[in-house]
């Protein structure tokens, strides 16, 4: 589904970003003990990217809560998931021109765009773009789970949903 240079385009994406301090209006803030941020912004004042990286602790904090967004493929969603997750799939660009579909899904599960919304797949390279999409859809508050489906289960002490 995604390549390897998308995989690299997505990887130096996150890695350009001074991960320790963040840059808001001018000033510099640091980001919260154990979680790396950024701001993209190439798109101009007021219209930046923010994306938080989360690890398992996180997710394990905010269970139960109905914010979490799994974005593999269906039969992937159906074999195992993160316990009160939502399967909403995020496709190829030639797949879905704009991504209209994903981000029309994403809005159907979640329409307050202002609460915390963890994404994950089960690598990470998904969830990073669909990161991405969703914060340039007005999505203002995202948890990357960077670890995803591979960290989650390669503890048998967490949840997992079939």
């Amino acid at each position: 589904m995604y390549g390897f240079r998308t995989s690299m385009r997505v990887y130096r994406h996150f890695m350009r970003a001074d991960t320790n301090r963040l840059p808001v209006n001018g000033l510099r803030a640091t980001a919260p003990h154990g979680v790396r941020a950024f701001r993209d912004k190439r798109y101009g004042e007021g219209s930046s990217m923010a994306i938080s990286i989360i690890d398992a602790r996180d997710v394990l904090s905010h269970l139960g809560n109905e914010r979490l967004l799994d974005v593999r493929r269906p039969d992937e969603f159906a074999r195992g998931h993160i316990p009160g997750a939502r399967n909403v799939t995020v496709t190829p660009h030639g797949d879905d021109p704009g991504h209209a579909a994903f981000i029309a899904g994403v809005e159907a599960a979640f329409p307050d765009t202002a609460e915390p919304l963890i994404v994950y797949c089960r690598s990470g390279v998904r969830s990073a773009a669909a990161s991405k999409i969703l914060s340039h859809a007005g999505y203002e508050d995202i948890r990357d789970y960077s670890g995803s489906w591979l960290d989650w289960t390669s503890d048998p002490s967490r949840p997992v949903e079939r």
